[in-house]
């Protein structure tokens, strides 16, 4: 997607995807039941090309693992992954770990809050 009208556009964007996923509880069943085969996908992928720290937390999340899923939220953070990092308070495939304070920190860092609700808050 390309947004050139507004610099704020893709979180909105974001915003109106993440509420209409909201919409369908059953995506997140049908994502777990997936995602164990997936990781190992993943994994034997990832030995002969990159796959982002990223892909592997959603995969975690599918199966329900939040610690492991928030370790590799961690390491996108670390590895400076703003692609996919960047969405961090709007995408809601991790809306699982956004009780976590710890989730919380590493959004922080990414988009401080008060910059994200001035963005939201011009909606």
């Amino acid at each position: 997607m390309v947004f050139r009208t507004n610099p704020e556009a893709p979180v909105l964007c974001a915003l109106e995807i993440t509420k209409e996923l909201k919409s369908y509880p059953q995506l997140q069943v049908r994502r777990g039941i997936h995602s164990e085969k997936i990781l190992g996908q993943l994994t034997e992928l990832s030995k002969q090309r990159y796959v982002s720290d990223y892909t592997f937390a959603l995969a975690y999340l599918g199966l329900g693992n939040k610690e492991e899923a928030l370790r590799w939220v961690k390491q996108s953070y670390q590895d400076r992954a703003g692609s996919d990092i960047g969405w961090i308070r709007v995408d809601g495939l991790l809306d699982p770990l956004r009780a976590d304070p710890r989730f919380e920190a590493i959004a922080e860092k990414i988009v401080p809050a008060r910059e994200f609700k001035r963005a939201t808050a011009a909606q």
